[in-house]
């Protein structure tokens, strides 16, 4: 098992390049409403499966594919412009030599939540859902790559967080409200990291979980409507982000959101953040007025557990770079969605 831990590390970047290819290939088939042509059944065998992703089924973020003059069935625009991120993030980290990951991991903890929901939700459906599976083989195939996706989107995290230190600096002197002193010798976020960090974790926990929401209104024929049910929406999205927290800082100590900013959770009272801390900083992060916290030294989800977050050691030569790449990115995608905003509307 550890050779095959060391051969997917090594490869990554390979194997990144691959998934994206194959990928967007069989994602172009769809475009062309050919679902039944040979060329499309190849490439969803040979293809590993991204999940895929939804802003809420938006018409702004979706592509009419017509099957004829009266019918036409949407997809998505979510899903290929991660594609080209994964893509780029492989290029970056194979052009880098493995030193800037920072985009791969973005991409790969999108990719393991994302695919481990997707897994338990169809499981669950073939249960539930009478005629849910249409091809039993590609049903099981389905099921068994999805499983290796998970697993190699873990190595890669588990490692690559690992291989990188944390940030040290001269010893800082934190002080608690209630007369406590800690000292901490990792560079705490900035203020404009953590900012990037309550903007970009919600949209991705939005990107997974908004179209589960459908599917079950769709299986079970019930309505959820935006508007009137507003409130019941609000309860979803905060269980499911208690989750979203808890999985991903409580294994890997970060978020998606942190894996772009190259920082992680620390405890302030020693080396190890444990799980319990990790828990009181989920709950804490729903106190109303919660963000306003981080004005003063140290926001309520950081105070209470006895925790904060601190920079990792980055590769200062190719953050410029990866800056440039994001905005770069940002741009085509905002230039995309105006065009075809402007199209329909």
């Amino acid at each position: 098992m550890a050779k095959i831990n060391d051969f997917i590390y090594k490869h990554i970047g390979l194997l990144s390049l691959y998934t994206a290819i194959t990928a967007f290939i069989s994602f172009s088939d769809e475009l062309t409403a050919e679902t039944e042509s040979i060329f499309y059944d190849i490439f969803h065998y040979i293809s590993l499966p991204i999940p895929y992703l939804s802003f809420f089924r938006h018409e702004a973020f979706n592509y009419e594919v017509y099957i004829d003059d009266s019918s036409f069935y949407r997809i998505g625009f979510e899903l290929p412009a991660f594609l080209l991120l994964l893509f780029i993030g492989a290029i970056v980290y194979i052009i880098s030599k493995k030193a800037e990951k920072r985009l791969l991991q973005f991409c790969y903890a999108i990719i393991l939540l994302a695919s481990i929901v997707s897994l338990l939700v169809g499981i669950m459906m073939s249960f539930l859902v009478d005629n849910y599976i249409h091809n039993m083989l590609m049903f099981i195939v389905y099921i068994l790559k999805t499983i290796l996706v998970i697993y190699i989107s873990y190595i890669f995290l588990k490692r690559s967080s690992q291989d990188t230190p944390n940030k040290v600096v001269n010893e800082e002197e934190i002080y608690m409200g209630n007369g406590e002193t800690y000292t901490l010798t990792a560079k705490k976020a900035s203020k404009g990291q953590r900012f990037l960090h309550y903007l970009i974790d919600p949209i991705v926990i939005i990107l997974i979980f908004s179209r589960y929401i459908y599917i079950l209104s769709d299986r079970f024929q019930t309505t959820v409507n935006l508007e009137n049910e507003e409130s019941k929406l609000m309860l979803v999205f905060l269980i499911i982000s208690i989750l979203y927290y808890l999985f991903f800082e409580g294994i890997f100590k970060t978020t998606p959101g942190k894996y772009l900013t190259q920082t992680i959770v620390v405890s302030l009272g020693k080396e190890r953040v444990s799980f319990g801390q990790i828990l009181g900083r989920t709950f804490a992060r729903k106190i109303p007025l919660e963000p306003f916290s981080f004005f003063g030294r140290l926001g309520w989800h950081d105070m209470f557990p006895k925790t904060t977050v601190v920079q990792k050691q980055t590769h200062k030569s190719y953050s410029a770079f990866v800056i440039a790449i994001l905005l770069a990115y940002i741009m085509v995608i905002l230039v995309v969605l105006f065009k075809h905003y402007n199209r329909y509307y």
